[in-house]
This record gives C-alpha cells, structure tokens and sequence, in this order.
C-alpha cells in the first residue's frame, strides 16, 4: 500500500468515521488514483480546518468548547452504536444463510449417503447370489 492510501487511512481513524479498519482498507484499496489523491486532499483541509476551529474556540470560548465536545462524542456514540448494531444484523443474516446452506448441504450428503447406501446393498445382494450360483454349479 502507498504511502498516500496510509494517509488516508490514518486520517479516517483520526476523524473518528464510523468504520472498522478492515472495511476502510477494503474501501481505500478500491479507488482510483484520481479519487484516492481528491479525497485526501479535501479530508486533510477539512482535518486542519476542524483542529484550527477547535484550538479557536478551546482558547476564546471554553464552555462552549466543552458544550460542542460533549454533543459531538454522544453523536459519535450514536453512530457508532447504529453501525455497530447493523453490522450485527448483517453478521446474524449471514450466519443464517450459512446455518440454512449447511442443513441443506448435510440433507443433500444424507440424500447421497442413502443411494450410495442401496447400491451398495443391492452389489451385496448380487454378489450373495452370484456366490450362490457358483456354488451351486458342479465341482469338478
């Protein structure tokens, strides 16, 4: 990975976004060199704006600073909540899908199990009777 792509990651984790690591590596490998270098661009400007408004007001406005920092982490908990709570709902899909594939999977293996089963019963069967034959058949 290029040293602009760990950027990029590194300033979504600083921006607190609402993604785990691997779906931001996922999503930051997928783009295009053009788009990689114009969302850094503007998440690093966004990134110094956000940190020169916040040292601003931590200086000339400390109550509101506290006021703003408290909402902002309880909207970040929110959020962080809600996606956690669909990725569980995504994980809890998936486990379904697989656990309904595997009782299929194991129906079918006990469906080809069963014939193979009766086949072999039915080559037992053939063999008993050609065993039979021959030993009906003179010796001689």
């Amino acid at each position: 990975m290029d040293e602009k792509r760990k950027q990029l990651l590194e300033l979504i984790k600083e921006m607190k976004f609402p993604l785990l690591p691997e779906e931001a590596k996922e999503h930051v490998e997928k783009l295009s060199e053009e788009d990689m270098d114009l969302l850094l661009s503007t998440m690093t400007s966004t990134k110094n704006y956000n940190d020169a408004l916040e040292e601003f007001l931590r200086l000339n406005a400390p109550d509101e600073y506290k006021r703003i920092q408290k909402e902002y982490r309880q909207k970040l908990k929110n959020i962080n909540e809600e996606h956690n709570s669909k990725m569980e709902g995504i994980e809890k899909d998936a486990v379904l899908k697989m656990d309904a594939s595997d009782a299929e999977s194991e129906r079918n293996l006990d469906e080809i199990v069963e014939k193979e089963l009766e086949k072999a019963d039915e080559i037992g069967k053939l063999n008993n009777d050609l065993s039979q034959k021959l030993d009906s058949l003179p010796q001689g």
